[in-house]
């Protein structure tokens, strides 16, 4: 179960050694798309039309006076500028002048061009660039730029001309957009003026109207109406003094005389007392308080009261003439005091009114101020921008604002910018190697497997007994004779000092360290994988080097092959022996004193039913009296599932892992089945990935021949070292 684990969580990993060890055995597929993306890259690079390049580098020079004290209208990025001029430089009317200019003939000698048409090719060849030069030059205002024309072509002879006509045109754009612009600015802001100064006076007309309108009532007034008050509640009170004086003496009067007493001399004395109480009232409280309150309805009610007793007949008892006389002055007194009292009253009223309306009217006062500083301020603001209009109008009238001048002048090239050897030929070969190596993981992702031994022990984590290489029968039996009647693939018997055989021969020590070991399952995920060779070759191996008598057993009776490879009939055999028609030691063929094999037999319908008979389980003992080990070469696990049932009595179990056929999720799924697998034999390894893995090259004798002779030496040199080489590569292929 370990082991199992680890293959599933080894299949899944994939790191730089895996990419290396497949690039190395697909290196011809990249190595030819690397030769056609490099063939498509010179070609492309012939084949493609050359195109012209040429630039002119123009100065942005700022203005000669500091801009502290004349100020520029021109307040736009350099960069916005710019790219303003090239759609004004780049319109159809300019072009059309510069098509005429340059000559139609010389920008399209086929003649079969529109004018659109080149106008298009000529808006899309041209680019402008921006560079400041803030650093070099003051900080204050604009800084100076370079601006750099670039324009691409066919004929190198036409661009010179092209880029410097085109500069002539953004130089005369630029003149006349300034002044324009300088222009219609002071033109703007003559206007805004005009009307800013009209508002201004119809606002003034307002404050004027409204301060006539409420004249007296007004914010700046209410000082001064206090003081009026003050006067006239003084005056007021002296009069009503004088009065009640006057009342005096006409009350002695008419006491001396003895004759009725006048009229209201009471309530006379009440109103007076009631006016200086409200005088002394207003000075500390406001109209609206209720002592003020009810001593404005006391002195109404006492004046009532007085009028309605002057009303009211005299005495007419007799008076001296000289008293009469001084009664009548007295009465002509009261008269004028009466008269003075009501004109001051509402002068005090009309006082009181504009007091209080003066809040009132001086929010009012406020708003129309308000709007009329705001109006002053934007008047006095658009005033000194007109005057800052003004001098940049100037300035740019006299030349001395921003200039264009040409710094370096526009060259004929000499060399096509384009194609470029060095990116095309490049972008070829990346192209080439791109499409070479998704067609590599293409046929990864299509066919997994494994290549190497490397990946194999890595991933799986489980033994490799033996790493059998791709056997090539020429190479195997070179000079010498495959034996007969067996199958030239038992290496084992016909070339026992091969690569392969020395390969088989590491399962011994695995098989000796076991030594309950007697039943050996040999299978594989699928057909084709080469179980049955190399279940044939261990048990020659243990038979003929280890010295123990083992008995072949081809359990496949559905596609046996071991009569195949050692000679000999088929049937008899183990369907047979388990159908109860003939004894094992009838079956068995003899192949060596200590190596028996027990063909599949007949075909039967149903393997699976003889395999779980209990005449299997007979047979299984009688093997064991008889042979000391029992090799059972089984089908494949995946298409069948008589190798779950062989696994039962087997003590060791063999997986055949084929490279570069057997898929590797299928070696995991089986191997997971099995849960429990000694280990691995990996055949069919290609002679370069085995030679990298086993380091046979100072074995050469070892490799695929049975020659017990030294190994040749080759042609000393340089020559016999590339000669090396070259077959190194080869059997790495």
């Amino acid at each position: 179960m370990d082991q199992v684990a680890h293959s599933q969580a080894g299949l899944g990993s994939f790191d730089i050694r895996d990419a290396f060890e497949i690039a190395l055995r697909r290196w011809r597929w990249l190595a030819l798309g690397a030769a056609a993306g490099l063939v498509l890259g010179l070609a492309l690079w012939g084949a493609l039309p050359r195109r012209y390049e040429t630039t002119m580098t123009i100065l942005a020079e700022p203005q000669g006076l500091p801009e502290s004290y004349v100020r520029s209208t021109i307040t736009l990025d350099m960069n916005q500028r710019v790219s303003t001029l090239q759609q004004r430089v780049t319109s159809y009317t300019n072009l059309a002048k510069l098509i005429s200019l340059i000559g139609r003939e010389r920008l399209d000698p086929s003649g079969q061009r529109s004018s659109e048409s080149l106008m298009d090719e000529m808006r899309d060849n041209l680019s402008v660039s921006v560079d400041s030069l803030r650093e070099s030059f003051g900080k204050e205002g604009h800084a100076a730029a370079m601006v750099e024309l670039r324009y691409q072509g066919a004929d190198p002879e036409v661009l010179a001309d092209v880029v410097r006509a085109i500069a002539d045109l953004f130089i005369a754009e630029n003149q006349k957009d300034r002044a324009k612009q300088a222009e219609s600015t002071e033109e703007f802001l003559a206007k805004e003026l005009a009307r800013v100064g009209q508002d201004l006076t119809e606002q003034e007309q307002q404050i004027r109207d409204f301060r006539i309108e409420h004249l007296g009532a007004l914010p700046s007034q209410l000082e001064a109406n206090n003081r009026e008050l003050d006067r006239l509640n003084d005056s007021l009170g002296a009069n009503l003094e004088a009065q009640q004086k006057l009342e005096s003496e006409t009350r002695l009067l008419h006491d001396n005389e003895g004759g009725a007493k006048p009229a209201g001399s009471t309530v006379a004395d009440a109103l007076a007392d009631a006016h200086k109480q409200l005088i002394a009232a207003r000075r500390i409280y406001t109209d609206d308080h209720p002592n003020v309150v009810s001593l404005q309805a006391q002195i109404a009610q006492l004046e009532g009261e007085l009028a309605q007793e002057a009303q009211q007949p005299e005495s007419t008892a007799w008076m001296d003439p000289a008293r009469k006389q001084a009664l009548e002055e007295t009465a002509l007194n009261r008269a004028s005091r009466k008269t003075e009292e009501q004109h001051l009253r509402d002068r005090i009223a009309e006082l009181e009114k504009g007091v209080e309306e003066a809040p009132k009217n001086e929010q009012a006062l406020l708003e129309l101020s308000r709007n009329y500083d705001t109006l002053k301020a934007s008047y006095n603001l658009l005033l000194g921008n007109k005057h800052d209009a003004a001098l940049s109008r100037n300035l740019e009238e006299a030349r001395m604002a921003e200039q264009f001048k040409v710094l370096r002048p526009p060259f004929t090239p000499s060399a096509p910018f384009w194609p470029n050897p060095l990116i095309v030929v490049p972008s070829g070969l990346a192209v080439g190697l791109g499409l070479a190596a998704l067609l590599v993981i293409w046929a990864e992702i299509r066919t997994p497997a494994f290549h190497s031994v490397e990946t194999l022990a890595r991933r799986l984590g489980i033994p490799i007994l033996a790493a059998i290489p791709d056997l090539v029968r020429e190479r195997i039996y070179d000079g010498i004779a495959s034996p007969d009647p067996l199958d030239w693939r038992l290496v084992v018997h016909g070339a026992p000092n091969s690569a392969a055989t020395e390969q088989y021969r590491g399962f011994a020590p695995h098989f000796l360290e076991r030594k309950s070991c007697r039943v050996i399952l040999v299978t594989s995920a699928q057909p084709g994988d080469g179980k049955s060779v190399t279940c044939a070759n261990l048990a020659y191996l243990l038979a003929s080097d280890v010295g123990r008598r083992v008995l072949l057993v081809d359990a496949d009776m559905r596609r046996g092959s071991q009569h195949r490879l050692f000679g000999v009939p088929r049937k008899p055999g183990l369907s047979e022996v388990l159908q109860g028609e003939t004894e094992l030691s009838v079956c068995s063929r003899p192949i060596t004193p200590l190596l028996s094999l027990l063909p599949a037999g007949s075909l039967v319908r149903n393997p699976l039913a003889l395999l779980t008979n209990e005449a299997f389980l007979k047979l299984c003992e009688q093997a064991s009296e008889s042979y000391e080990v029992v090799m059972i070469d089984s089908p494949p696990i995946l298409p069948v599932i008589d190798a779950k049932i062989l696994r039962r009595i087997s003590d060791m179990v063999i997986f055949v892992v084929r490279a570069g056929i057997s898929p590797s999720g299928g070696v995991v799924r089986s191997l997971q089945e099995l849960k429990d697998v000694a280990g691995l034999v990996f055949n069919r390894v290609s002679a370069g990935a085995f030679r990298r893995y086993y380091y046979y090259d100072a074995y050469s004798q070892y490799e695929y021949r049975d020659d017990d002779s030294s190994p040749r030496p080759e042609a000393g040199g340089w020559a016999s070292k590339i000669a090396k080489l070259l077959r190194r590569k080869r059997d790495q292929v």
